[in-house]
This record gives structure tokens, C-alpha cells and sequence, in this order.
């Protein structure tokens, strides 16, 4: 460490500028150093500095604290809020693609934005009116075209910003099927990228197994029955066999 923590030194950093290193919050990086996990010592004013050693080696482990996962899952919590069957969807969709990803042993960029894709796979929803998403009887057709525009709706909500990028098209294909038959744009097998089918897998699973307005949720058999019987046509028969796997290593 250098001798005179006032001098200028290309090798420390102020929580600012380790701030816009990693795209993150003032806070964030406060934060952290209070909690130990940044070495970090004080100038005779009072300032803090960061040791850019310490810093290029906290990046390359993901357990980093970015900060749109700090905030993202209270806004999508405030959002399913709108419909009291669907609190905690997006969080155990998150943490089913994450299982299903694990264990096909995806590169550690392919999980983060799949957790992000997963927690944002309905925000499109933000725009559908709560009568239609609360409602107990079969949608009309002009309702279910609507309730059809939320991946394109969602696509469009993140559109704006930067580090989303890689995952709009997650977003807008999470309801694509294997088959070609879904939306919104028919695309059929490996055309739909490998993160939006497996979202439809851990989606589909999660639905099935909650209650919602219109049935009460499916017991855990009844659910993989579903799954297997909509293998190869809905879904991916890949992911649905790593999935059935993960959930029941024992008996599948």
C-alpha cells in the first residue's frame, strides 16, 4: 500500500470512479467497503480509496451486488402485487431457469442475464389492464390478443436501456413453442433463443403449480404430466428432461 494515501495513484481509486468502473451506484460501492468486502483505508481527511488490485479481482466473481438486482426484485414484487396469484412468480422463474442453466453447464454471462430475463419476463404486463389479468373466465379473443402483446410490450419497456441489451429477445420470446405455434412471432425448435425456452419451462412449471384466478394449481404430479405431455410440441425436449431431473433427480 503506498506510503502517502494522498498522492495520486493510478492503482487507487475513489468510490466514484470504482463506482463507474462497474456500472454501479455511489452506494453500492460505500456500501460494500463498510461491510468489509473491499479492502480499503482513509485518507488524513476521511476519504476512502480502493486498491484497483482488490477491485479487478471482486469483478470476476458474480456474487457482486449489481445494482439493478438490488432493485429489481422489489419493483417486480410491487408489481405482481396487481394480482394476488401471481406474487413471487417471477423470483421462483428466476430460480428454476437458474437450475436449468446450471445443469447445462451455461457460461457464467448466460446465467446473469437469464436470472434478469427471468425476473422481467412479465413486465409487459405493467400495461394490461388488471380486469383482464384477474379475470376467472375464459378471455375473449380480443382480450387474449391483448394479454398476447406483453412480451412485445416488455421488449419495449427495457428497450431504453443499455445493459438490457442481451436480453430483449428472452423477453419477447418467452412464449414462443417448440412447435411454432406460439407468439408473438411463430418461431419454431432453435430459432427461439435457449434462454427464452428455457424461461417457458420454468414459467409454464410455475404457473401450473400456483393457484390463479381461473383453476386452483396442480398438484406436482399433475404438473409433470403436463410437461411431458407437452414435450416436443410446446417445449424444448431437452430442458424439459433436465428440468424433470433437477426437480426430481430420484424418480425420473
Amino acid at each position: 500500500m503506498p506510503s502517502n494515501p494522498n498522492k495520486r495513484d493510478e492503482t487507487i481509486l475513489t468510490p466514484k470512479e470504482a463506482a463507474k468502473i462497474l456500472r454501479v451506484s455511489i452506494p453500492t460501492i460505500k456500501n460494500n467497503i463498510y461491510k468489509g468486502k473491499l479492502k480499503s483505508f482513509k485518507t488524513p481527511s476521511g476519504h476512502h480509496r480502493i486498491l484497483k488490485s482488490d477491485l479487478d479481482a471482486l469483478i470476476k466473481k458474480p456474487e457482486f451486488p449489481l445494482d439493478y438486482f438490488q432493485f429489481l426484485e422489489p419493483l417486480i414484487t410491487a408489481l405482481e402485487t396487481r394480482d394476488t396469484f401471481t406474487q413471487g412468480h417471477s423470483s421462483r422463474v428466476a430460480n428454476y431457469s437458474l437450475l436449468i442453466s446450471h445443469h447445462l453447464n451455461l457460461p457464467q454471462e448466460n446465467l446473469k442475464n437469464i436470472r434478469l430475463a427471468a425476473l422481467l419476463h412479465d413486465i409487459g404486463k405493467i400495461s394490461i389492464d388488471e380486469s383482464i389479468l384477474k379475470k376467472s373466465e375464459r378471455l375473449t379473443e380480443s382480450e387474449l390478443l391483448i394479454l398476447k402483446s406483453h412480451p412485445g410490450i416488455g421488449e419495449r419497456i427495457i428497450e431504453p436501456i443499455e445493459v438490457f441489451r442481451p436480453i430483449r429477445p428472452f423477453i419477447r420470446h418467452h412464449h414462443e413453442r417448440y412447435d411454432g405455434a406460439g407468439y408473438p412471432d411463430r418461431l419454431a425448435k432453435e430459432d427461439t433463443p435457449l434462454e427464452a425456452r428455457i424461461i417457458s419451462v420454468a414459467e409454464s412449471y410455475d404457473s401450473m403449480t400456483a393457484d390463479s384466478s381461473y383453476r386452483p394449481a396442480l398438484s406436482f404430479n399433475e404438473a409433470i404430466k403436463e410437461l411431458r405431455k407437452a414435450t416436443g410440441t410446446q417445449f424444448d425436449p431437452k430442458i424439459v428432461e433436465v428440468f424433470l431431473k433437477v426437480l426430481s433427480p430420484n424418480e425420473t
